[in-house]
């Protein structure tokens, strides 16, 4: 056991070989980062995805019930929520492309 401790503690080059304390806690930092990113991300498209399919489905469905006119309006705001749907999903990935752009570009040691 003695052994092993003196080999370890002999080789002073084996922080600098790891790459030192500051690349460690680098990619830890960028993983919870991304995760941060992920996590705001999803809670922010799956309100907008709510309210897009929810309203314009349920507004139809209602229209229907006073214009008398089943099932043709829930099938157009349907439509739309679908429609919708894609367009929150588009706008979304483009953001997160963004965002990993700007944060792949930034310097290291840069907040």
């Amino acid at each position: 056991m003695e052994k092993k401790t003196d080999a370890t503690t002999s080789m002073p080059h084996a922080a600098s070989v790891s790459g030192g304390a500051t690349d460690s806690h680098t990619a830890p930092d960028e993983a919870a980062a991304h995760r941060a990113m992920f996590v705001s991300m999803a809670l922010g498209m799956s309100w907008q995805l709510a309210v897009v399919v929810l309203v314009p489905i349920v507004g139809g469905y209602m229209l229907d019930g006073r214009l008398h006119s089943t099932p043709w309006l829930t099938f157009t705001g349907l439509a739309i929520a679908a429609a919708a749907v894609f367009a929150v999903l588009w706008r979304v990935v483009k953001e997160a492309e963004r965002r990993t752009t700007a944060n792949n570009t930034k310097p290291k040691g840069t907040a």
